[in-house]
């Protein structure tokens, strides 16, 4: 019992019965417990034929119009994949690769032992995500990406266009002179706290990357529409 002194004044004061010989004990409570999965975290893909897929999550998101949460990493990443933090295979859910947004999103399979949480890795530390918001031209922006870590640079009015569409660029620097390289895809891009978009890609060689590549990404304003929110809580 988590409080015998109420317990017992009830007994006494005959707001419930007890039968005789009945032992009053005091406990700290049950917990309930769920392991908490922010986004940012090491996504592994794996194909029909073994070959492995390394990509990184990007933010956690709700259905619009739905009761589903999930986590999210980059669409051209294998849809068949798992959670590296934890090893929960995902549920593929849905995935949208064209006119410039390139994302997919997935469910955990772990029943009521996870709770996916409105926070994202930051190559820091776990951060609370506070809002979200479209990219300015010439803002100063960060990324996380499992291959380079944090990185940050300023946006440019210039695109990247592939077969996905076209995506925005944050520059090289000579303080992050790598912005990319393969395993970052799906990666949250951010501002301090605030939501900005998801990692698709990199140029400066293929396939061997050069000394210099800047970042391309999705940002948030085309992705947003397509029937899942930032931001969220639950236990899924």
């Amino acid at each position: 019992m988590k409080d015998p002194t109420s317990a017992l004044a009830a007994i006494v004061g005959g707001r419930f019965r007890a039968a005789p010989g009945t032992q009053i004990e005091q406990f700290d409570g049950i917990a309930l417990t769920a392991t908490e999965v922010p986004g940012g975290q090491n996504y592994r893909g794996t194909f029909s034929n073994g070959d492995i897929n390394e990509c990184t999550r990007g933010f956690n998101v709700k259905q619009t119009n739905g009761s589903l949460y999930g986590v999210t990493t980059a669409g051209h990443c294998e849809n068949n994949g798992r959670d590296e933090t934890t090893g929960v295979s995902l549920a593929f859910r849905q995935e949208w690769v064209s006119n410039g947004v390139d994302s997919q999103w997935h469910t955990f399979s772990g029943g009521n032992n996870y709770l996916v949480v409105p926070k994202f890795y930051n190559g820091a530390g776990v951060v609370t995500v506070t809002g979200a918001q479209g990219v300015a031209q010439g803002q100063y922006i960060c990324k996380y990406g499992r291959s380079t870590g944090q990185t940050c640079g300023y946006t440019d009015p210039y695109t990247y266009t592939d077969s996905y569409g076209a995506f925005y660029r944050m520059n090289s620097n000579s303080t992050y002179p790598r912005q990319s390289l393969e395993g970052d895809s799906g990666g949250p891009v951010f501002t301090v706290s605030i939501a900005l978009g998801q990692v698709h890609g990199r140029d400066g060689g293929n396939p061997t990357p050069g000394p210099v590549t800047n970042m391309y990404f999705t940002p948030l304003t085309a992705w947003a529409p397509n029937n899942v929110t930032v931001g969220v809580t639950c236990y899924c």
